[in-house]
């Protein structure tokens, strides 16, 4: 029998095996896709498509969702799943994207790096004249847990202090173009109290496999088995605890069952609440974790809206670059934040949100992406689609998240912010939907498809959906405690984004990796005591 079964590879799933491997524990990973073949799958052949072929060709051969991310192309579509196999369902005219890649490592392939830290204002918002629901710990609790993964992963950035947005412990500065560095002097301060300063990016990792499953297999400590779809936890049914997992070979389609002291579930925010869903028992009815009803509750993902255009050729000189690594995502030069204020009209007040943009990148190109915090809503839920399993037989999971009227006049404030910032540099606006070739028409055609009527991107496509499993004081209003812990079942431990309370304005990434970390060393501790 192992210590932990850790489910899932990516984030969350490769911080966790580190931890508990490095504190002398035996850990089995189960990751539901393939190996890494690193020389064949990091390789970009000649002559590729450009995107809109891509895109198009992908979507009848089974990845029509998918196709539709924005880091999908020609050398990248081997990383997402095939939707055909890996079916999910929504309300009719109510789309959610959901990006799935299945493959060691899961979605770190086609991560951009943006990696930023949560404050008090989005941990405590009770306390900063929001409402709740609060999370059960303090930037203080969290703050030794980002430095390890910033120092151990590197990463890249320069000291700020803006309030709201704590710095990291960075390695090096983030190199920046020279019309990056003009924008940012001539922006700070400006525009409705706009902070900027460099992009915070987790350094690029040439070596493609997670550098943390690196140093967890160097301890001889974990076993890892690949093509294995867990579908539910086996519950002892005395105890209530959990025995193991479940899972189907997706090769052979055969089912088999993994014991452990302890499960740690890291299969990403909405599949790991498959997974307790699915754990369906006499002791749990409604699957493991739902005593309090809230399983699946409260899901969210970022609202995103963005711009980009041209500029005057006369104000951009070709920078020299060293060779781009076409794998290599972590492109956001500038970040720019956008603090809480009035809406126009005095009704209300906006929330905080955040910018990411490039300027001069190698053409006389700029981009702006905005990514604003959902509201964490009891009727956006993720539960089982009792009509549809996937290709293995597990039920699939049927997503419920739209904007709420509040979460569109937010979009509006980050549109017009935007545009404001634009206009600071006379940056010419150019949709693609306004281009006269042929990617431009089929756009405009497939308009709808990409975006809301508010001009957002759907839910999902922000590739950043939490939730669903928060965590809390009482279990009477959440599903796990304050160590990750599921109160229905200690030894069942959730890592990933389903723990979220609610989304912030910040990229999740850094947040999931450091929650981990933390929840592991918890684990750890409960381990020495004999409490699994």
């Amino acid at each position: 029998m192992y210590d932990v079964i850790v489910v899932g590879s990516g984030a969350s799933g490769s911080w966790a095996s580190k931890e508990l491997c490095e504190r002398g524990l035996k850990v089995l990973m189960l990751e539901a896709g393939r190996s890494i073949d690193v020389e064949r799958e990091f390789s970009v052949k000649p002559g590729r498509q450009g995107l809109l072929p891509t895109r198009l060709d992908s979507a009848l051969r089974g990845q029509h969702l998918q196709a539709r991310c924005a880091n999908f192309a020609a050398h990248t579509s081997h990383f997402y799943v095939n939707d055909r196999q890996n079916p999910y369902s929504y309300p009719r005219g109510k789309p959610f994207y959901w990006f799935r890649g299945r493959q060691m490592g899961g979605r770190l392939h086609t991560w951009c790096r943006a990696a930023l830290r949560m404050s008090d204002a989005e941990l405590k918002p009770s306390e900063h004249g929001r409402e709740g629901p609060d999370w059960p710990l303090t930037y203080q609790e969290i703050e030794p847990y980002y430095d390890k993964v910033e120092m151990y992963l590197g990463l890249l950035g320069e000291r700020a202090d803006v309030p709201g947005l704590p710095d990291g412990r960075y390695s090096d500065p983030m190199p920046l173009t020279r019309l990056e560095r003009r924008f940012l002097e001539k922006t700070e301060g400006t525009a409705g109290g706009i902070r900027a300063m460099s992009g915070r990016i987790i350094r690029h990792n040439p070596r493609r496999i997670p550098l943390p499953i690196l140093a967890a297999t160097r301890t001889g400590n974990l076993t890892i088995q690949s093509n294995a779809a867990v579908s539910h936890l086996v519950m002892d049914p005395e105890t209530g605890r959990a025995r193991g997992v479940a899972y189907v070979d997706c090769l052979s389609k055969i089912w088999r069952e993994e014991a452990a002291k302890a499960v740690v579930l890291c299969a990403s925010a909405f599949e790991s609440v498959r997974i307790l869903l699915n754990s369906v028992s006499p002791r749990h009815p409604g699957g493991v974790g739902n005593s309090s009803g809230l399983l699946g509750r409260g899901i969210t993902d970022h609202l995103m809206i963005g711009l980009r255009g041209r500029m005057p050729d006369a104000r951009w000189e070709p920078e020299p670059l060293e060779d781009k690594d076409p794998f290599d995502f972590g492109v956001n030069g500038l970040y720019l934040q956008a603090p809480a204020a009035k809406r126009g009209g005095g009704t209300g007040a906006s929330r905080a949100f955040g910018i990411q943009c490039g300027i001069g990148r190698g053409s006389p190109n700029w981009w702006m992406l905005a990514f604003g915090e959902m509201s964490p809503a009891p009727s956006n839920r993720l539960s089982i689609d009792a009509t549809r399993r996937d290709a293995w037989g597990i039920p699939a999971a049927r997503i419920e998240c739209a904007h709420s009227p509040d979460d569109e006049a937010q979009i509006a404030v980050m549109r017009d912010t935007i545009l404001t910032l634009a206009g600071l540099e006379r940056f010419e606006v150019v949709m693609p939907y306004d281009e006269k070739n042929l990617a431009g028409v089929a756009f405009k055609a497939l308009r709808r498809v990409v975006f809301s009527p508010t001009g957002a991107f759907w839910p999902g496509a922000s590739v950043h959906e939490v939730g669903g499993a928060r965590m809390g004081s009482s279990p009477r209003d959440s599903v796990l405690d304050p160590s990750n812990r599921c109160w229905d079942a200690p030894n069942v431990v959730v890592c990933d984004g389903a723990s979220f309370v609610r989304s912030g304005y910040q990229n999740h990434t850094l947040t999931i990796m450091a929650q981990t970390v933390r929840a592991c060393e918890h684990l750890v501790a409960a381990a020495k005591k004999g409490d699994l």
